[in-house]
Formats: C-alpha cells, sequence, structure tokens
C-alpha cells in the first residue's frame, strides 16, 4: 500500500497504526502529505528515514533519525549525538534498495532526484531540497503471493584439498549424475540439487567476476528441495555420500573428501517456498482494498 491508507486512519483519529505490507516512506510520509508539505519532499524523507541510524556516520540499524520538513525542504539528523548525518550518508541511503539513481517508483507515482540537493548545514545535518512528486496517470499497487515448492534438506561441509578445489565443479557434476542414476526420482519433477560454494562463487553466483579460485578452502552446503521431505532428504544424503568419498582423480587421501560441521551431517528444514505473484495492480482507489478498523485500547 502506499501513503493514503494511512492518511485515511489518522484523518479517522487513530493515535496508532497498525498496518499490513506498506512501501516503506509511505508511513513517515503520510502525515507531513497529510498536513500539506509537498509529497516529494515528504517521501523523500521517509526513504531516508526509513532505516533510522542507517543514513548516519557511523551506520546503525538499530539507532534513530529526525527529519524536520519545510516548504521547499528537509532536515536530517541523528538523534544519538555519537552520530552524524553527511552529504555523503544521505545521498548514499537515497540510493539504497534502489535500481535507477534518480527515479523511485511508488504506489501513485514518482519522485524525480534529477535536481535534487543535499547540503551539510553543520558537521551532523543534512539539507535536503528540489525532490520533484510526479503524479502517474495509473495508480498501482505492488502484488506480491508465494507459493510452496517442496520441502527442503542440507549438509554444510568443507573441502581443503587443492585438487578438489580445482576440480569441484566437474565434482558437483558428477554428483547429480549419481544420485539421478542412484534414486527412483526425476531432477525435473521431484526435487532440485543446489550448491552454494563460500569461497568460490557463494555470494555472487554467477555473476562473480573473480573467476580464479583463490581460497585455500572451500564451505560448502548442499541442498536438495523435494516434492517430499523424504525426497529430500534422500537426495541429500545421497549426495554428500557421492561428494564425500568420490575418487576424483589426483586425490590422495580416501577417508573422505569432506569435513562435515554437523553430526548428524544432514538437517531437514522443511517447507520450502518461492514467490509466484510480483506484479502492479491497477487500481482506482488507493485504499478500498485496505480496510480499516478502529479499537480503543
Amino acid at each position: 500500500m502506499g501513503m493514503e491508507p494511512f492518511i485515511e486512519a489518522l484523518k479517522m483519529g487513530a493515535d496508532v497504526i497498525v498496518a499490513g505490507r506498506a512501501y516503506d516512506p509511505a508511513v513517515i510520509a503520510a502525515l507531513p502529505i497529510m498536513k500539506g508539505f509537498d509529497p516529494g519532499l515528504a517521501i523523500h524523507m521517509g526513504k531516508i528515514l526509513e532505516c533510522g541510524g542507517m543514513a548516519a556516520e557511523p551506520s546503525a540499524g538499530a539507532d534513530c533519525m529526525l527529519g524536520t520538513i519545510g516548504h521547499d525542504h528537509f532536515l536530517i539528523e541523528p538523534l544519538n549525538r555519537n552520530r552524524k548525518c553527511t552529504v555523503a550518508s544521505a545521498s548514499a541511503h537515497t540510493l539504497y534498495e534502489k535500481e535507477n539513481p534518480v527515479k523511485m517508483l511508488l504506489p501513485g507515482g514518482m519522485i524525480d532526484l534529477t535536481e535534487a540537493t543535499f547540503d551539510a548545514l553543520s558537521d551532523r545535518v543534512v539539507r535536503v531540497a528540489k525532490t520533484k512528486f510526479v503524479k502517474s496517470n495509473q495508480y498501482t499497487l505492488k502484488l506480491e503471493g508465494a507459493k510452496k515448492v517442496g520441502y527442503r534438506s542440507i549438509f554444510i561441509a568443507g573441502a581443503r584439498d587443492p585438487i578438489f578445489i580445482r576440480e569441484v565443479d566437474h565434482l558437483i557434476e558428477i554428483v547429480r549424475e549419481n544420485v539421478e542414476k542412484g534414486l527412483p526420482y526425476s531432477p525435473r519433477d521431484d526435487y532440485q540439487l543446489l550448491f552454494h560454494l563460500y569461497g568460490k562463487d557463494g555470494v555472487m553466483r554467477e555473476w562473480e567476476s573473480v573467476k580464479d579460485v583463490r581460497s585455500h578452502e572451500l564451505g560448502i552446503v548442499g541442498e536438495a528441495v523435494g516434492r517430499t521431505q523424504e525426497i529430500a532428504h534422500a537426495v541429500c544424503t545421497h549426495a554428500h555420500g557421492v561428494m564425500l568419498h568420490y575418487p576424483y582423480e589426483g586425490r590422495k587421501a580416501i577417508s573422505g573428501n569432506l569435513a562435515f560441521l554437523y553430526s548428524p551431517s544432514d538437517f531437514d528444514l522443511g517447507e520450502v517456498f518461492e514467490f509466484n505473484i510480483y506484479h502492479l495492480l491497477e487500481v482506482d482507489d488507493p485504499v478500498s482494498l485496505f480496510p480499516i478498523t478502529l479499537e480503543n485500547v
């Protein structure tokens, strides 16, 4: 949801609002917009304030920030005297979780940052101005949904043999082939087998720019997602068994290729979900889909 349901609740007299999934800056921008302040400035201020002290130096997610809005600007400052808000910290947090540096899409429009200015009023207060709100022709809400795709089992292990590390991609393909041949399950219909290699490309995956593995050891998370928990567990167990004992070329030790972090080595982690709806929903009324009830406490 956008700002409008919060504004409606405030107009109805709410002192505390408990809401569902919302555009993060809307929680902060609703009150100043209701009071007649510029929506571009209010939403931009909310964008910087939404993560609190993360927009300050030194950064801290558990600390608070204060925003003060005027007719043509707003001020940002930390409440903790040991922190400061700088042009760099305020502008950097404007870009936080955004794919476009000058356009912020939101329910009902867009924030245009093309001409936005950031000026230091002191060593801990920043003044922001010239942010513009561009209203969209069609109001949209983000619609999200998830579906269950199965059940997960994992193992966590490490490897230090440089030959194993060099051959790990080939070894993973061998593991996949052995699982497919050794179990009565289809990788297309019954399970997925995934490997996360920390020390190689565990963070960036296919976007990793360093192609040479420079680690002297690898952290390996083997993950099986199955149609049932039993299938996931069987695939995980079979995969770790192959990877543990497979006689890859050049191997010198035969006592095992992996160092498991835990015993038992495999964990059943239950249900797995993934996004299956991630769309924009066109609406005529930004409030009607969010019923509001008032309670006296």
